[in-house]
C-alpha cells in the first residue's frame, strides 16, 4: 500500500526555497504583463519575523525584497498570484538601481502626502492594484488572465500544484 503524502503547499511552487520567484511565475509575468525579467530575477520574498507593517497590509517592498506576513501562507493560489502581481509591479517601478529606488520612495512619499495620506489614492498603488487585486470594483489584469476565458494560462501553475493521489 502506497503511503499517503500531503502535497507540498502550492506557494512552494511560486517561490523557491531561497525566496526567489519560480521560473514559471517569472515567465508568466514577463509574457502576460510585460514585467522586466531582470527585475523579477533579482526579487526576493521573505517572511517578516516581527511586524513593522500596519495590520491592514500583507506585504511591503523594500528595495529588492518583498516582505510578507507569514499568516498569508494559508491563503489560496489566486490570492498569491494577485499579491505577486501587485508587489512585483512595485518592484518594477522601484527597479534594480539604488538611486532609482531612492527617487521612487521619495516620489511615493510626496504623492502620499499630496493625496492626504489616502493609500488607495496614491498613483503607484492604483497602478499596482490594477495588476493585482483590482481597483474600484474592476478586476485586476492578473484576474483577467486567470479567468475562465484564459484557463490554459493557469495550467502552468495548476499542474505543478495539483496533488497526485494515484
Amino acid at each position: 500500500m502506497k503511503e499517503f503524502a500531503y502535497p507540498t503547499p502550492f506557494y512552494h511552487h511560486l517561490l523557491t526555497p531561497d525566496g526567489r520567484l519560480s521560473i514559471e511565475v517569472i515567465n508568466f509575468l514577463v509574457e502576460n504583463l510585460n514585467y522586466d525579467r531582470s527585475i523579477l530575477l533579482s526579487s526576493r520574498w521573505k517572511p517578516i519575523k516581527y511586524s513593522f507593517l500596519p495590520h491592514r497590509f500583507d506585504a511591503i517592498v523594500i528595495y529588492k525584497t518583498v516582505y510578507y506576513r507569514p499568516k498569508i501562507l494559508n491563503n489560496d493560489l489566486l490570492f498569491w498570484l494577485e499579491l505577486i502581481a501587485h508587489e512585483e509591479w512595485h518592484r518594477q517601478e522601484v527597479g534594480n538601481h539604488f538611486l532609482k529606488a531612492l527617487f521612487w520612495y521619495i516620489g511615493y512619499g510626496l504623492e502620499y502626502l499630496r493625496v492626504r495620506m489616502r493609500y488607495h489614492a496614491v498613483k503607484h498603488e492604483i497602478r499596482a492594484y490594477q495588476r493585482g487585486f483590482g481597483f474600484e470594483g474592476q478586476p485586476s489584469m492578473m484576474h483577467g488572465l486567470l479567468s475562465a476565458n484564459h484557463w490554459e494560462r493557469y495550467y502552468v501553475f495548476e499542474r505543478r500544484i495539483a496533488p497526485d493521489f494515484s
